[in-house]
């Protein structure tokens, strides 16, 4: 007993001359691996995989193609899956799509891990595109035909026959290569495109009648080849900047060739037509309470054609309507903002208005001779107003027919007769 006693006194002595720290010794022992238990539990892993609340913008299902012009085409405003079409390799690794109807035109978009795939209406045709991406870069083919082929034999029923073969291009068909590539934060893409006009492109062969009938050729050829790069930024955050540039440029010409031309069509033989335009677009995105945003910005452009063709109609989208002219060039801007408000859980509210400054000049007179004009104008607001519900992995929207809205107060009760629709789309993502 005296001997524990000793024993206690020492050990007590030794514990009061020991520095301050060494105390703390035992604790950091092996009981902290209690502490490793939480990273073993499922519950982190749990909230990473949680599904995102069902509000508005927040629903994990894409915004259906309409959004990008009820946002005005603004940079900054909510996005859409048509992008899988332009910047393909921001849709890698999903599993999207999205189908659309419009009065003449329908979309289908998806996308499934490394593979897209979508297809739309194309002057009455369809253009079918398909391709490969990643997250750095993406590569696809766009295809459209529409040729007819005719061909005879030299007498039917003993009657002669003048053209034994023929062919006729009824509508544009072509190709189009397209691409995209991630450069930090910059987003490039772009296409090269060749396309034969519609209802222009034609060739017969044959001969004049009779046993010894004269062999004839000739052809009407008239075609577009075009290129466009773009580069754009998104908006990463809640809020921020973003902004988008593009330059395309289009060769149209005309190839008529053979002995049956008339002479107001050889006087044109081998005509260009060159169409280039450039787009510069900048907005900024504002957000607010419950996935709300609002994107203010300004779209502008330039448009030049130059050609001497003596009746053409220029094709869209470089220059729509623009006729018989020696030369046409417009510069324009269109401040615009739009606002997407989730009014439910469900139902979100996105809409827009924009209106157009533009100046223009134009020789509407073909050849040497001059009928100059020129114009300055602001051109009439334009405003869309679309709704879309959402629930789970899906949503479906729709946007409201401009000329329903023109209706002003008759709108709500029925008595015009314009649609109340434009558009509607349903996305789904599988994912």
């Amino acid at each position: 007993m005296k001997r524990f006693s000793l024993t206690l006194a020492t050990f007590a002595s030794a514990a009061l001359a020991a520095p301050a720290p060494k105390p703390a010794a035992p604790v950091t022992v092996p009981e902290p691996v209690a502490a490793a238990e939480p990273a073993y539990t499922p519950a982190p892993t749990a909230t990473v995989t949680a599904p995102a609340p069902v509000v508005g913008a927040g629903n994990p299902a894409p915004f259906a193609q309409i959004t990008d012009g009820l946002v005005q085409a603004n940079p900054a405003g909510q996005g859409s899956i048509s992008s899988v079409l332009s910047v393909p390799h921001r849709w890698a690794g999903k599993r999207v799509a999205s189908f659309s109807w419009t009065p003449g035109n329908v979309l289908a978009y998806g996308t499934l891990d490394s593979y897209f795939a979508g297809f739309r209406t194309n002057s009455g045709r369809g253009d079918l595109t398909g391709g490969y991406t990643t997250t750095d870069w993406a590569a696809g083919l766009t295809v459209n035909f529409a040729k007819r082929w005719v061909s005879t034999s030299d007498s039917i029923d003993h009657v002669y026959q003048t053209a034994t073969k023929a062919s006729q291009t009824y509508n544009a068909d072509g190709f189009v290569l397209l691409g995209s590539y991630k450069l930090d934060d910059l987003h490039l893409y772009g296409n090269i495109a060749f396309r034969n006009m519609p209802d222009t492109s034609w060739s017969v062969e044959g001969k004049t009648a009779g046993p010894n009938g004269t062999s004839f050729a000739y052809s009407g050829e008239y075609d577009s080849l075009g290129a466009t790069i773009g580069v754009r930024t998104y908006v990463t955050g809640e809020e921020g900047l973003a902004w988008r540039a593009t330059l395309g440029f289009a060769d149209i010409y005309m190839r008529p060739s053979g002995v049956e031309l008339a002479p107001a069509d050889s006087e044109y033989e081998n005509t260009d037509i060159y169409v280039m335009k450039a787009t510069g677009d900048v907005g900024y995105r504002i957000s607010g309470p419950g996935k709300s945003m609002l994107a203010v910005g300004v779209n502008s452009a330039f448009t030049s054609v130059n050609g001497k063709p003596e009746a053409i109609t220029y094709p869209d989208p470089l220059s729509a309507n623009i006729d018989s002219v020696d030369y046409f060039w417009e510069v324009s801007m269109t401040p615009n903002a739009s606002v997407l408000l989730p009014l439910t859980e469900r139902w979100t509210f996105i809409g827009g208005a924009s209106l157009q400054v533009a100046y223009n000049s134009s020789d509407a007179q073909p050849g040497e001779d001059e009928a100059n004009a020129s114009s300055l104008m602001t051109r009439a607001p334009k405003g869309n107003l679309g709704l879309r519900y959402a629930k789970d992995m899906w949503a479906l929207q729709a946007q409201v027919d401009a000329g329903y809205l023109n209706a002003g107060p008759y709108f709500m009760s029925g008595n015009q007769t314009a649609n109340v629709l434009t558009s509607v789309a349903l996305t789904v993502n599988l994912k």
